[in-house]
């Protein structure tokens, strides 16, 4: 017996099948893109300790010369406030404090660079569950279709058995013509004795 509607039903349940399948892998690139940008977060906020790190010790150095230099000017009886001692140690702070914006600078840079790495990762996963959910809409459109489709090919088709063409022979000399009426053979006729049709 055949069933046409089968393939159908099995081209429906594999349109949601693959669907399916398409939108679970979108939510666990999504689960990996939050994890993997919330690792690359951890390194910014790492990097933005030890950058401040690095500035605080770096004006804790500059400090500690202008201390010296203070200390130096004073055992040798130097005004340690005015003159060339005086210039030095502003000179000294000048630097010191150049060298620490440049620290700073420089973290920020890496920070930020991380953060718009976890920003895009983020991003990406997203997309990724978007395609997912898209692909598993699409896969129940065309799995309903083809269900529709297999409503469609359940309707009987029209039988034949029994049938024969019959030909008759048209008045005044026409062209014969074909009957599909019914035709009993001549043992039925016989058995049954009743009328004889064709």
């Amino acid at each position: 017996m055949c069933y046409p509607a089968v393939p159908y039903i099995i081209a429906g349940v594999a349109a949601a099948a693959g669907g399916y399948q398409q939108y679970q892998q979108g939510k666990y690139e999504k689960g990996v893109s939050e994890y993997n940008a919330a690792t690359t977060k951890n390194d910014a906020q790492q990097v933005r300790n030890k950058g401040t790190e690095a500035e605080n010790a770096q004006r804790e150095r500059m400090r500690q010369m202008i201390s010296a230099q203070r200390v130096e000017a004073a055992a040798n009886n130097i005004n340690i406030n005015t003159g060339s001692i005086g210039q030095i140690q502003e000179d000294t702070a000048s630097l010191g404090e150049a060298d620490a914006l440049r620290i700073r600078n420089n973290t920020d840079l890496n920070v930020n660079a991380l953060n718009q790495s976890a920003e895009l990762e983020l991003s990406r996963g997203k997309n990724a569950e978007k395609s997912g959910k898209r692909a598993f809409q699409i896969s129940l459109l065309s799995a309903a279709g083809s269900m529709f489709s297999a409503g469609g090919s359940t309707k009987p088709a029209t039988s034949t058995a029994g049938l024969t063409a019959t030909t008759t022979a048209a008045p005044s000399g026409g062209a014969p013509i074909r009957s599909s009426q019914p035709t009993m053979n001549a043992n039925a006729r016989n058995a049954s004795g009743g009328t004889r049709w064709r």
